[in-house]
């Protein structure tokens, strides 16, 4: 049996509500890393980024590093099911 095709969407309104979703989860660790014990602080300043994405769309994860913008790809675990996602963690340093 052949799985279906994802749904078609407006790439536009995929890429913005992805962006706006990005955004959040930085702005959020951002606020993190402010409130966080300055005795604690070691090393350069980053935070864990999971993502869970389509197991059909697996060229996607490659693009998650980003060296020249220091995002590391530190993690990517196959799909637990056929159709399951690809989960995969990358830490954006700030």
């Amino acid at each position: 049996m052949r799985t279906p095709p994802p749904p078609e969407q407006d790439p536009r309104e995929h890429g913005n509500r992805i962006a706006a979703a990005l955004t959040h989860a930085i702005t959020a660790g951002r606020q993190r890393i402010h409130d966080r014990d300055p005795e604690l602080e070691v090393g350069s300043a980053g935070f864990y980024l999971q993502f869970e994405l389509d197991s059909r769309d697996d060229v996607a994860v490659e693009k998650l590093e980003n060296k020249r913008q220091e995002i590391e790809l530190v993690a990517v675990r196959g799909p637990e099911t056929p159709d399951g996602p690809i989960s995969a963690t990358s830490i954006p340093r700030l």
